[in-house]
């Protein structure tokens, strides 16, 4: 009978009651827990912005002084063109300034005047080179500009009746300070014209 009674003993429903219970409070005050700190975040954020509106409204400080910020002003456009400098048979120069990449009328009339004194032969081609210096900062923008430079005078060359494909450019840094920002057009025989200085 002892048996019996032993058999019929099962612990386990208990267990899983109690169990389940402990598990149903613990989730019931965590969602208590959730909702009140809920709650109070919402009640610190209300009391940050009623004490920052009584500072700016109730302090005694003198008003602001309003500063405008100006834009910095763009790089100023050089208005100035480039000039002859050098006019020989076999080259012609011309300097330039700032960040211009503009050729004066009289340097127009001079490059004419180069072209028809016999540049235009069969056998002659034309090299332009054009220098910048490299010595400093802004490498890469001196050498943009010196590019465009070169590429304003084949531009001219052409317009003048020139053929584009006997014209060579070429980018270099400047030799020497008295090259800087400089624009040389070399009359050179036709089979050397791919060579470079």
């Amino acid at each position: 009978m002892a048996k019996a009674q032993a058999e019929e003993e099962n612990h386990w429903p208990g267990f899983v009651d109690a169990l389940s219970t402990i598990v149903m409070v613990v989730t019931f005050l965590l969602i208590i827990l959730a909702i009140a700190i809920f709650v109070l975040s919402l009640k610190v954020v209300d009391v940050v912005v009623d004490t920052e509106k009584q500072v700016t409204t109730t302090s005694n400080m003198e008003e602001s002084k309003i500063i405008e910020v100006v834009e910095t002003e763009p790089e100023l456009k050089i208005l100035e063109t480039a000039s002859l400098i050098i006019k020989s048979k076999e080259r012609l120069s011309l300097k330039y300034y700032g960040n211009t990449i503009d050729i004066d009328p009289m340097a127009v009339d001079e490059v004419s005047k180069f072209l028809a004194s016999g540049v235009t032969d069969e056998g002659v081609a034309l090299r332009i080179n054009s220098y910048f210096d490299g010595s400093e900062g802004g490498y890469t923008k001196r050498q943009r500009i010196s590019y465009y430079r070169a590429m304003s005078v084949r531009n001219l060359l052409i317009e003048q009746g020139y053929s584009g494909e006997r014209v060579q450019v070429h980018v270099k840094m400047a030799p020497d300070s008295t090259a800087n920002d400089r624009v040389d057009i070399v009359r050179v025989p036709l089979q050397k014209s791919a060579e470079t200085e």
